[in-house]
């Protein structure tokens, strides 16, 4: 409700919005339970982002067509997921974080690792997965 009137009337009712994610987290040690990873909101999803074009989107200016709100509002960043649905903004929403560029060709063959890692594991793959997987090709760190 306190989010809905923010976001949609821009009513601020004074609440502190990063509380309620430490409220969260407090509920969930208490009773050992989490909140649903596609919750509104406090899910862990709600910030994460798998597709390709999503992941484009972030990169662009205006997020509005994929978050109704930043995540900063609530203590939240934006985590960027790799799986079967990844594409190259992916790729290279990553290496930009870690300092590093791949050829046009070594972008596809990532992807292509990415996605049949993935799907054979059926599941997404942490970054640090996929960061072993971009390095252990090349046998190199990768150079701006």
């Amino acid at each position: 409700f306190v989010m809905a009137l923010r976001v949609s009337y821009a009513q601020d009712l004074g609440i502190d919005l990063r509380a309620m994610m430490a409220l969260s987290h407090l509920v969930s040690r208490l009773t050992g339970l989490e909140p649903a990873v596609n919750k509104p909101i406090l899910g862990k999803n709600a910030f994460r982002h798998e597709s390709g074009i999503h992941v484009q989107g972030l990169l662009g200016k205006d997020l509005r067509a994929f978050e109704p709100f930043p995540p900063a509002w609530i203590g939240r960043a934006h985590e960027v997921a790799f799986g079967k649905h990844s594409g190259r903004s992916n790729v290279r929403h990553l290496c930009r974080e870690y300092g590093m560029s791949l050829s046009a060709a070594q972008e596809h063959e990532a992807l292509a690792l990415i996605k049949t890692t993935a799907q054979r594991h059926r599941r997404e793959l942490t970054k640090e997965e996929v960061l072993h997987a971009l390095l252990k090709p090349w046998h190199r760190p990768l150079t701006a």
